[in-house]
């Protein structure tokens, strides 16, 4: 443990979020201690080294010094460093992630025209709120905004822990933005108790409150109280992906200091460790039939047990937030909105094999969630609940889309004992009339599903499974919303995520679509969606929904193609489930990046040209099926 005035010395010191000690032990729980000139924490058995030393972050002698000397902590049997190079001592397997923080010097920079006008917008609608309580209205914006988005399981529990670390830490500040009438529309939190560096540590934003700029203002508000303090720069976190960076970017900020996380099982470990030489055997690993065919790809080896042991001892870092995948996209509905309908002639009705699935393998371990399902119904797919199976084997959270027409007790006995943590129900109406436009679904079918589904989780006892509602709102049928609450808190559903009409598969169904331009339309599905959203409240419900914003910049997406990535049926990986419809390989909008049938999918991510794709769209400058999509401009 490290003495009081130490610790605050290191604190004093900080240059990165992971040298605020009374951040870390809020969110982590784990105990500080000197190593040489590095802070660590430690954690039974398990050590994170913050390898920038207190005197020189750059100084990667003492870094590798104090890396030898963490390496003899007696009954280490895992250890993370982070630095700004990668560890002489971590072996070949280890898992890095790389990245860099940013900072602002202080003063910052002037701000250009175009962000000067965003903050006088947002100063004129909002008002900032310094230094006050973390009350339910914060809980509650969080809470939105892990209810509406895949996150890593680390990521939940530090959100989650944000009053534990405002309260023990004398150095933080939370700066929130009010509308007039008292309503929180965003809020950001600082961190001041370092000498030299403030911290950016947090941001958050009500997007049907928070106007534009409103994060903007926040971020001006912590340099302004930096500049107070008297601070030389603040470190504005680290880059994550094109869009954080952008945003960091048009401040101003550049990286300043390399950030190179390596993790490693320590041969200390106890009877695993001993036997790691075997674990590098992977002659036990599976191996999947050969596909027919002539595009068979190398020959894959799935994953053993030894090589499943080995990555739940060593700990896989997550870089996606989600992979979708089209487990199949056959379907018995013939719902009049769907491409599967309107494309019936050239649609490709196919289910993926359990090969390509297994070849996801590497991808999976890299995200948080596997969603499975996309334009079909997936429980068709004979082999869908060996995929789930699979996918939690590598650690995702497991969730699917089903229309409800195959569900009865075995199958909803295999979804609760199989560990998914949500099934979502598709509808588009809330009584047999208003949903009549799901052709071949049966409104009250549907209904029956999510009860058989609710009876079987609750005869398991089963606490993990969450039951939702997928529901489309077509701009002909707004009204039927208005029912939705009270249809959830009949069957028991906890949460509904309302999405408008966003593919447009033809011109005649441009009308049932909200583009950022009608703004009357929007005007009144904000005006139902509201009021509903009070209903839900009431009731104890689960309500989210966005709409387009005639106001949006375009530079970001709802489909967070930043840190996800869809995995089509034959193995193609696309940014979205948009860009790569099954049966139309020559239209011009379609955009593939590689197949996992041929390359890793990990690299295929993270190649020139996916990178190339994403990073147009943080620019503002989107390649072409990313113009007129709507997707852009909702938050």
């Amino acid at each position: 443990m490290i003495a009081p005035d130490l610790l605050a010395w290191v604190t004093a010191e900080a240059v990165t979020p992971e040298q605020v000690v009374p951040y870390v032990r809020a969110v982590a729980g784990s105990r500080p201690r000197m190593v040489g000139s590095c802070v660590g924490f430690d954690s039974d058995g398990e050590f994170v080294l913050v390898g920038y030393p207190m005197h020189d972050p750059l100084d990667v002698g003492a870094m590798t010094e104090a890396v030898g000397q963490a390496l003899q902590i007696r009954g280490l049997r895992r250890i993370t460093v982070i630095g700004s190079v990668r560890p002489p001592q971590a072996p070949e397997q280890s898992i890095v992630t790389e990245d860099c923080y940013y900072a602002l010097p202080m003063p910052p920079p002037r701000p250009g025209q175009k962000l000067r006008n965003l903050l006088r917008r947002a100063g004129r609608e909002l008002t900032l709120d310094r230094g006050c309580q973390y009350g339910d209205d914060h809980l509650a914006l969080v809470q939105r905004y892990l209810d509406e988005r895949h996150l890593a399981t680390g990521t939940r529990h530090i959100f989650r822990q944000l009053s534990r670390y405002l309260a023990s830490s004398a150095g933080s500040l939370l700066l929130s933005a009010r509308l007039a009438d008292g309503r929180l529309a965003a809020f950001a939190v600082g961190e001041f108790a370092a000498l030299r560096t403030a911290f950016y540590m947090f941001s958050f934003r009500e997007p049907r409150l928070a106007p534009p700029g409103a994060t903007d203002l926040l971020l001006a508000g912590l340099l302004d109280e930096a500049r107070e303090r008297g601070h030389t720069q603040m470190n504005l976190g680290l880059g994550v992906n094109a869009g954080i960076s952008f945003f960091k970017g048009k401040w101003g900020a550049a990286p300043f200091l390399p950030y190179v996380q390596a993790t490693w099982e320590t041969s200390s470990a106890g009877p695993f460790s001993r036997l790691r030489g075997l674990f590098a055997d992977e002659s036990e690993g599976f191996a999947m039939k050969k596909p027919s065919g002539k595009a068979s790809g190398k020959a894959f080896r799935g994953p053993g047990f030894w090589a499943r042991v080995r990555e739940r001892l060593l700990g896989v870092p997550r870089l996606l937030d989600c992979v979708q995948v089209e487990v199949s996209s056959r379907c018995p509905g013939r719902c009049i909105y769907c491409p599967h309908t309107t494309m019936r002639e050239e649609w490709d009705s196919r289910d993926m094999d359990m090969d390509t699935f297994a070849r996801l393998w590497p991808l999976m371990l890299r995200s948080g969630r596997a969603h499975l399902q996309v334009w079909g119904e997936p429980l068709l797919n004979p082999a869908f609940f060996d995929m789930a199976a699979l996918a939690r084997k590598a650690g995702c959270a497991v969730s699917t889309t089903t229309c409800g027409l195959l569900m009865n007790e075995e199958v909803a006995r295999k979804l609760v004992e199989g560990g998914f943590d949500i099934v979502a129900f598709s509808l588009a109406g809330t009584d047999a009339a208003s949903n009549a436009s799901r052709r071949g679904v049966d409104f009250d079918r549907v209904c029956e599903a999510v009860s058989t589904l609710q009876a079987v989780r609750r005869s398991l006892n089963s606490v993990h499974l969450e039951v939702h509602i997928a529901y489309l709102m077509l701009a002909s049928n707004m009204e039927a919303v208005r029912r939705l609450p009270r249809l959830m808190h009949r069957l028991g559903v906890r949460g509904a995520v309302i999405s408008t009409l966003d593919y447009i598969p033809t011109p005649d169904l441009e009308c049932e679509g909200l583009a950022p331009h009608e703004t009357e339309k929007l005007a009144r599905a904000s005006a139902v969606l509201r009021e509903t959203e009070e209903e839900a409240r009431r009731l104890g419900v689960a309500f989210h929904w966005t709409l387009p914003r005639p106001d949006a910049p375009g530079a970001s997406c709802r489909e967070n193609i930043f840190r996800c990535v869809f995995v089509a049926a034959d193995g193609y990986l696309s940014p979205c489930v948009y860009v790569n419809l099954p049966g139309r390989a020559s239209d011009p909008k379609r955009r593939v990046f590689g197949n996992v049938r041929d390359q890793d999918p990990l690299a295929i991510w993270e190649g020139e040209e996916f990178r190339r794709f994403r990073n147009r769209l943080a620019s503002g400058e989107p390649d072409l099926p990313c113009l007129t999509c709507v997707k852009r401009f909702e938050s």
